[in-house]
């Protein structure tokens, strides 16, 4: 008696390396110090990172290559918090000051002692300007219905040409 075939045959996955040139993009980054230790006195957890830091870029292109896919519309959007390092990388327990003997030192407001802080050392200002014209490079991983980005980049020329 002939075996029955499965109907459900693992189908591999399909992938498709896209070129967008960026048409329009929006990118912001912040650094802040932690609220929490400036101003009015609270209690904060001591391993909180003293400098906060989030970045969000949202680009918007057409694919031109491969050429089954030109022409189709995209609008990518990365969230991210950077987790700092260097001098940068201070806890809010980095902050808290000390006397002579190396012992905290903490201040009374509303009848209870709060931690004394001192305030995060400046950021820097750089800014970029870019030239040129933007391409996003995506590796996509298609399996059944659902396509997966796999890796971006961004950069200065087109990832055709290489």
């Amino acid at each position: 008696m002939p075996r029955k075939q499965s109907r459900n045959k693992k189908i591999a996955p399909e992938h498709s390396f896209l070129t967008i040139p960026v048409d329009a993009y929006q990118a912001s980054t912040i650094a802040d110090p932690n609220t929490h230790i400036l101003g009015t006195p609270r209690y904060v957890d001591d391993e909180e990172p003293a400098i906060l830091f989030h970045t969000r870029l949202a680009l918007t292109g057409t694919c031109t290559d491969p050429p089954a896919r030109a022409g189709e519309p995209y609008t990518i959007s990365l969230y991210g918090d950077a987790f700092p390092t260097g001098d940068l990388a201070l806890k809010v327990k980095d902050l808290q000051q000390r006397d002579k003997a190396g012992n905290p030192i903490y201040r009374r407001y509303l009848g209870c002692q709060y931690p004394r802080y001192d305030v995060p050392p400046s950021l820097g200002l750089v800014e970029k300007v870019w030239g040129g014209r933007l391409y996003l490079a995506v590796h996509e991983k298609k399996e059944g219905h659902t396509r997966w980005v796999r890796a971006l980049s961004l950069q200065t020329h087109d990832p055709v040409e290489e």
